[in-house]
């Protein structure tokens, strides 16, 4: 027969073994294996879901060249040739580089995870945006910079150019580029504009015979 006491230690126990997992658990989510590969020995995943043009690859060539590779290679170990997770792009620019060997994190996940892993880490919706502030920044870091050679070659004047493109504000569009109204007037009353198949009367169409000469017999 078990006491209380007893079935307190139980649940103690228990407790301590359920919490030391979840502390071995979260130990492995957040130290994730990390070694040094050869660059042969990497295989590009087939399935990833991004694609780059020439000119992105070069300024990402450049910016690896200038510091470095400093985010990781992400691969898959675990009973594949070492899958390529996340970094396709800049094993591509490693290679252009001519590396040889690189750093990379390593995990061991199934292939649903490792695909859904794959997605995350392109997903540009968990990422954040940049915010109005950058562009006082971007601006700061010219001044700091002893010529204008790393905004051409990281592309950092590009991004400056498509940051002006957008609006400040979610859900805000700019305004439109309306042009000022002449003061002499082009179109007067009674001119019929034939636009291919369409025609456009200027006149007032609570008036019998503008209709009338507007739809010239047809009917609406």
């Amino acid at each position: 027969m078990t006491t209380k006491k007893q079935q307190t230690k139980k649940s103690i126990k228990q407790n301590r073994t359920a919490s030391a997992r979840q502390i071995a658990a979260r130990r492995r989510i957040g130290c994730p294996g990390v070694g040094m590969f050869k660059m042969k020995d990497l295989e590009p995943a087939g399935y990833n879901p991004r694609e780059i043009d020439a000119e992105a690859l070069e300024g990402l060539t450049n910016s690896i060249s200038r510091f470095g590779c400093v985010e990781p290679i992400v691969v898959n170990t675990r009973g594949r040739h070492n899958v390529i997770v996340g970094g396709n792009q800049r094993f591509k620019a490693l290679q252009a580089l001519g590396v040889t060997e690189c750093l990379c994190v390593t995990i061991s996940s199934s292939r649903a995870d490792e695909k859904l892993l794959n997605l995350t880490l392109n997903n540009p919706l968990i990422q954040g945006d940049f915010i109005k502030k950058i562009e006082g920044y971007i601006e700061q870091l010219r001044g700091e910079l002893p010529d204008n050679k790393d905004f051409l070659n990281l592309r950092i004047a590009d991004l400056q150019n498509e940051l002006g493109r957008f609006p400040g504000k979610k859900g805000m569009v700019p305004d439109d580029d309306i042009p000022r109204i002449p003061k002499k007037a082009t179109t007067r009353p009674g001119d019929l504009w034939l636009l291919g198949n369409h025609r456009l009367l200027c006149g007032d169409s609570t008036k019998d015979h503008m209709v009338s000469r507007l739809m010239a017999g047809s009917k609406a």
